[in-house]
């Protein structure tokens, strides 16, 4: 649910009782593509990771020292107004089973950024964002069987960003997704699913940037050549057609894909 990348290290599955332990770590960054070796360190953050039971609590801090100086590689002032600090914080619930209510797996968290925290997925990752940025962000999804060969997936994920780049901009959208999967054979299945995102972006002229508001479609069938353990994931290479749609254009594609 959330992306951590960076170099660094700590000190892991420390042991408060037989029910609640606690990872710590001390990590830096650059800001944006993390493959980009040819940045220096950018960001540091620091985080603790708590779990008792099902329950998990995690808390990071970053510094990213006269961020609001940082130059390009020209020597012109990226962003003026970039915040030098910020926090994150994630609140999950692992549960063994679908929802409580049937055999299966599901997850569910609520997360919350300010600062350079808002981009919360990335921790870290946005130099661009502002001082008052604030993101919350809600995400659940889990996988349970309906029969021997066929497993369902639904998901849902909902964020609202504002303040992030320029003063009074919102960023808000949710998605719901469900996916189907027919386990042919222990290496082959075929998946059928379905997205609907509904967005209103108004980015009030950041980077000549343009308002949307408006909803999204994706039907998607995959034929994985392997198939995994998992239902909610497969790997290896797998072929799908993808249709997708938006809400009021007339322009729709059908798409044959490869991929792995």
């Amino acid at each position: 649910m959330v992306f951590l990348a960076g170099t660094g290290g700590g000190i892991y599955d420390v042991k408060w009782n037989d029910s609640l332990r606690s990872n710590f770590s001390l990590y830096g960054r650059n800001f944006g593509d993390i493959a980009d070796s040819s940045n220096s360190v950018q960001n540091y953050i620091v985080s603790m990771n708590n779990f008792a039971g099902p329950v998990q609590m995690m808390v990071s801090g970053m510094r990213a020292k006269d961020n609001d100086d940082r130059q390009d590689a020209n020597g012109n002032l990226v962003k003026g107004d970039a915040a030098n600090t910020g926090v994150h914080a994630l609140l999950g619930l692992h549960n063994e089973s679908f929802y409580g209510l049937r055999d299966g797996t599901s997850k569910t968290a609520l997360l919350y950024g300010h600062g350079l925290g808002a981009e919360v997925k990335g921790i870290g990752s946005d130099g661009a964002l502002r001082p008052g940025a604030n993101t919350w962000r809600f995400a659940s999804y889990g996988t349970t069987p309906l029969s021997d060969r066929w497993f369902i997936a639904p998901a849902v994920l909902a964020q609202s960003s504002k303040d992030r780049y320029v003063d009074g901009d919102s960023y808000q959208w949710a998605t719901l997704n469900l996916r189907l999967i027919q386990e042919v054979t222990q290496n082959f299945a075929l998946a059928w699913e379905g997205s609907y995102q509904y967005m209103d972006l108004q980015p009030e002229g950041y980077n000549d940037r343009h308002a949307v508001n408006g909803s999204f479609y994706k039907l998607t069938f995959a034929r994985p050549s392997r198939w995994a353990a998992s239902a909610t994931s497969s790997r290896g290479r797998r072929s799908a057609s993808i249709h997708r749609g938006w809400t009021g254009a007339k322009n729709w594609t059908t798409t044959p894909t490869m991929t792995r």
